[in-house]
């Protein structure tokens, strides 16, 4: 389901931005392995669907919901789920990583929040991932 709500809001993201149809399919062909697969229990397989899922919403997210999008993965971040949270720190970092050169205005902002964040995160693995988060914004 998550997924699925994903697609249509990616996809209505993409109509206002001028996209035509097309891109729906498109957009629905690039999520249906990670549909098809996000039940794994396998680490492994979920860490490549995660960032891979990242990927995609970095190639559709328009410019200008990128800060809110960054913000709500700033607040994930110290999510008590240590799975939601260390995905959260994945996405993060991808981008980041993808999406930096749109996010450099906000670099300062970011960089305190997330160093704010390092405080109240428990998971180590969500840790070790916004550490790599602080080298990717500098």
């Amino acid at each position: 389901v998550a997924v699925d709500c994903l697609c249509l809001v990616l996809c209505i993201a993409a109509r206002y931005e001028g996209h035509m149809r097309d891109h729906d399919k498109v957009l629905g062909n690039s999520l249906q392995h990670v549909q098809q697969q996000i039940e794994s229990d396998e680490p492994k397989l979920l860490y490549n669907l995660t960032s891979d899922l990242a990927h995609i919403i970095c190639l559709n997210m328009p410019s200008f919901q990128l800060i809110h999008f960054v913000e709500g993965l700033l607040d994930a971040l110290v999510d008590c789920e240590s799975s939601s949270s260390s995905g959260s720190s994945l996405i993060l970092n991808v981008t980041l990583k993808n999406k930096g050169g749109e996010l450099q205005s906000h670099v300062a902002h970011i960089l305190g929040r997330l160093l704010k964040q390092l405080d109240a995160i428990k998971c180590p693995r969500t840790r070790s991932y916004a550490l790599r988060g602080v080298l990717n914004l500098a």
